[in-house]
């Protein structure tokens, strides 16, 4: 029985890249679009989401599943592998909509993931490592290849391969490299054990190899006419593979017995449920199951939808070598192996034909045409194509030419590009930029769908404590360098200038670099204005309430099934904070103030997030009413802070929120608290999203001193709050760009208000300020910014010597070394 369609799952709103089913009812799929979708099949065999996991980590490039106990995998968890070099690990609980765990270890972008039976996870980066994770602590870090480790596989107890784009697949035990195997010509893309037997491997090379243990390949299956992507063992022993030429391909018996194309030009990933079916997630967002069980086939008209979706793609001539025409009649005549082609001359067109060995049949996946866009076709060393792009590299050099198809992914074209004329890898995500932009992004098979939420029809599917930034949205918030909310990219022009090596561009797939919150390119950002740039009197809340719904149901639901006894008035309470009452009083905040205090660890994550929101929607309220000191108090105790635990991530992230929205009325002792609670929080414990809530906490309570005297030492400790984050961040640009603008305002306010601070002139901040807009500067896409911050470091010295103060600097001066000290003061 052949494969046909038996499940579309469509919600992702870009590229699916990685995909994983640990049961015949559960498929994970991850994506480009920065959320990982849980899929559960209900009694009708439909699928359905059931919770979507998103972060602010960027692209997801790959996913792996760590089951539980229970048969149904229910008690598992999901791991993520994320574009800003971290791990996240989820559970499937609906109710808890952030990482329960973040692994922290590798320096650039995540690509690969597996898992033993143990529940050891083996990850793959491009930073040319792979690391082994036991209990959510990495135990060895795997080093050998030279170039980035796209593939990784438990092979046995306590053995792991690894392949690279080194062309390379390497057999570890330990942390010790016992085998290397080459016989790949390029970037080794997936792999996956063949039972007793040994492994297979897939590879840029467009081949397919079969490896003994000792190192011998048994065999090659070739026949996808471009990369390949993924590779699956099935049950039967038998192999299916995913590539760049829009199929999936089952290999049984050392041949290709089925070719199932999508419509799409690139199928990223595969994975196989225990019951044989196959998933399949492709650069058109959407994850496919495909069966050879007939009760399992998706319904007539759904097949005959998907059939007809195929058949209409279309096929530009260039693109097939060796065209030869035949007569409708032949289709007639069976064909003589799986995935054999035939070009058929119907009417005025020409239509492409694959012969399916399995249900016997020539079908249609295509029509050839001489052209894939509009327009004028152009010549370029004996092919035509849709454009032909002059592309400027250097001044003074002439332009090298940039041949592309409509029909092509830009990153294949960019790559082939850069291989053509011997350019650095690094270049690759704004050659494919620019061909997006030139071509108006047009792609075969690519979805214009945003993103839905399946249940409200909004931007999230589960239950979110928060947004994972805050943004202008909610404050209005603008780039004092830029006037914009943040600053945003340019748009790319034809002239290149070479990224820096820690900018992220995948060297093999593309991907944009890494936007802390924005996903699509703006406009060139203004000229940086010629007013003052400080102050800044805006701030930064995290206010809003993605699910008020599943918040207020969870509350509920652990009062009941807990009986933590909630009295009616309390109940009360709590739903009015989460429909943001105008009734809120001092009784709602000793309410939350109680729960914080009371509920126990296991149940007290949407207390925390409710502290979040009445802190963001009030913080007058809490602060004029007195509560403040007893509710900051609670806040820390319930999340166990200035201790920083992975295992707590998410409550960690929602106190730092909750402090970033206390900041703007923070005073007296309980404001002296919330600063040396974060000055005792370990900075490189933190993640990075965290990191950037601690700025926006700098930054908000900088805006408090454009108006208010803080007294000196909570000043000090905030002072060496923003020398942390300063000479301490090295990745993440957000981060510094708040501390930045914390520094700008904190300096206005010592000029304006006489707040002396210059016993840490030159010693302390004139450097690190200068570093800070050095590392922002280095990155094109923040030349802006950097060049407009350039001007504010070089006014600092004024801005530190117009209210020299001698005696309150010694007062000063003594105040930091009684703190530590964030520099030696002379």
């Amino acid at each position: 029985m052949p494969y046909r369609l038996s499940a579309t799952l469509s919600a992702h709103s870009s590229d699916v890249k990685g995909v994983a089913s640990p049961t015949d009812n559960l498929v994970i799929s991850a994506s480009r679009d920065q959320s990982a979708i849980v899929w559960s099949r209900d009694p009708a065999t439909t699928f359905s989401p059931s919770s979507v996991c998103r972060s602010d980590g960027g692209y997801i490039y790959a996913v792996a599943f760590i089951p539980g106990a229970s048969p149904d995998a229910r008690d598992g968890h999901i791991i993520t592998g994320h574009h800003d070099t971290l791990i996240r690990i989820w559970s499937l609980d609906p109710s808890l909509s952030e990482p329960v765990a973040i692994l922290h270890g590798h320096t650039h972008v995540v690509s690969a993931l597996a898992v033993e039976a143990t529940g050891v996870i083996i990850s793959g980066s491009w930073d040319s490592t792979a690391k082994v994770w036991h209990n959510f602590k990495n135990v060895s870090t795997l080093t050998g290849h030279s170039a980035s480790v796209l593939a990784v596989l438990a092979f046995g107890s306590n053995e792991y391969l690894t392949g690279s784009a080194d062309r390379s697949i390497k057999l570890w035990n330990g942390s010790k490299c016992l085998r290397t195997y080459t016989g790949h010509k390029d970037a080794v893309r997936g792999l996956t054990i063949l039972t007793d037997i040994g492994f297979a491997s897939c590879s840029n090379d467009g081949d397919v190899l079969w490896w003994t243990h000792d190192g011998d390949i048994i065999s090659k299956f070739s026949g996808h006419g471009s990369y390949v992507y993924s590779l699956a063992a099935l049950p039967s022993g038998d192999l299916v593979s995913s590539g760049e030429d829009r199929s999936v391909r089952v290999w049984r018996d050392g041949e290709l017995a089925q070719v199932i194309t999508h419509p799409a030009i690139s199928v990223w990933s595969l994975s196989v449920m225990p019951n044989g079916d196959i998933v399949s997630g492709a650069s058109d967002g959407v994850v496919r199951i495909f069966t050879e069980a007939e009760e399992r086939f998706a319904s007539p008209e759904d097949l005959k939808a998907f059939e007809e979706q195929v058949a209409a793609q279309t096929v530009p001539e260039q693109t097939i070598e060796g065209l030869q025409l035949s007569d409708p009649d032949s289709l007639k005549v069976p064909g003589m192996r799986a995935g054999e082609q035939k070009f058929i001359k119907q009417g005025s067109g020409v239509s492409l034909y694959v012969w399916d060995n399995e249900s016997g049949r020539w079908d249609k996946v295509g029509d050839v045409t001489g052209k894939a866009g509009s327009g004028k076709k152009t010549a370029y060393e004996g092919k035509e194509y849709d454009y032909v792009f002059d592309v400027d590299i250097q001044d003074g050099v002439p332009p090298l030419k940039l041949p592309y198809n409509l029909n092509e992914n830009p990153f294949t074209a960019a790559q082939r590009f850069l291989d053509n004329h011997q350019l650095p890898l690094t270049y690759l995500d704004q050659v494919a930029n620019f061909i997006n932009e030139q071509t108006g992004s047009v792609t075969l098979g690519g979805s214009s769908r945003e993103y839905q939420d399946p249940f409200t029809g909004k931007s999230a599917t589960r239950y979110q404590p928060a947004p994972a930034s805050a943004g202008a949205t909610e404050s209005g918030y603008q780039d004092p360098f830029t006037g914009a909310s943040r600053y945003r990219p340019a748009a790319s022009s034809t002239s290149f200038a070479p990224p820096p090596a820690t900018s992220y561009g995948d060297p093999f797939t593309g991907a944009g670099r890494y936007q802390p919150s924005e996903s699509t390119l703006a406009a060139p950002a203004p000229s940086p204005p010629q007013a003052p740039l400080f102050p800044i009197l805006e701030v930064m809340s995290y206010k809003s309430i993605s699910n008020p719904s599943g918040l207020q149901k969870a509350l509920h639901d652990n009062n009941a099934n807990f009986n933590l006894a909630l009295t009616q008035t309390e109940q009360s309470h709590l739903d009015q904070i989460i429909a943001q009452n105008t009734t809120i009083a001092p009784a709602h905040v000793q309410t939350v103030t109680r729960l914080l205090e009371t509920w126990p660890p296991d149940v007290r994550l949407p207390v925390i997030d409710l502290a979040r929101i009445i802190s963001g929607q009030y913080p007058e309220l809490i602060h004029s009413s007195g509560n403040a000191p007893a509710f900051l108090h609670a806040v820390v105790a319930a999340v166990g802070l200035p201790q920083v635990q992975q295992e707590r991530h998410v409550w960690t992230t929602l106190a730092l929120r909750t402090f970033a929205n206390m900041a703007p009325v923070a005073e007296g002792e309980w404001g002296l608290t919330l600063f040396m609670t974060l000055a005792e929080m370990q900075y490189t414990s933190l993640s990075n999203p965290q990191r950037i809530v601690l700025a926006t906490i700098l930054l908000n309570f900088s805006v408090a001193l454009q108006t208010r005297v803080i007294d000196p030492v909570t000043h000090s400790v905030h002072l060496r709050l923003i020398h942390t984050v300063l000479s301490s961040e090295t990745i993440e640009l957000e981060t510094l760009y708040r501390a930045i603008v914390s520094l700008g305002n904190t300096l206005h306010a010592a000029r304006e208000r006489g707040t002396p601070i210059d016993a840490v002139e030159h010693q302390a901040f004139r450097p690190i300020a200068s570093s800070a807009v050095a590392k922002i500067s280095q990155r094109p896409e923040r030349k802006s910014l950097g060049d407009a911050a350039k001007k504010f470091v070089e006014s600092l010295p004024k801005i530190l010597k117009e209210n020299l103060n001698k005696e309150d600097a010694e007062k000063l001066k003594k105040t930091f070394e009684s703190l530590g000290g964030m520099v030696k003061l002379e």
